[in-house]
């Protein structure tokens, strides 16, 4: 694993998906490989912070880190939250 797992760990389809503290969510197969092509670097996607704000932006903070997340089937997305508290 890059980075400690510092959050949480949660399925996605047939992977294991894992946060880490260096900003990352990685996915790990059944069979304990990694896929390398759906890693995803927090750091390089923009988010809203509110949904009042029309502007996303990529987490800046060094500090700022997902501790926990999961994936609903039902609205076909994630729900994530920050080191900070924010949702």
């Amino acid at each position: 694993v890059r980075g400690r797992i510092i959050g949480s760990v949660t399925l996605f389809r047939d992977e294991i998906m894992v946060s880490t503290d260096e900003n990352s969510i990685l996915r790990y197969r059944w069979d304990g490989t990694i896929n390398n092509d759906f890693c995803l670097d927090l750091r390089r996607i923009p988010f809203s912070m509110d949904q009042q704000a029309s502007r996303a932006v990529p987490l800046q903070d060094p500090n700022l880190y997902p501790i926990d997340f999961h994936f609903s089937p039902t609205i076909g997305g994630f729900s994530l939250v920050l080191s900070d508290g924010r949702a």
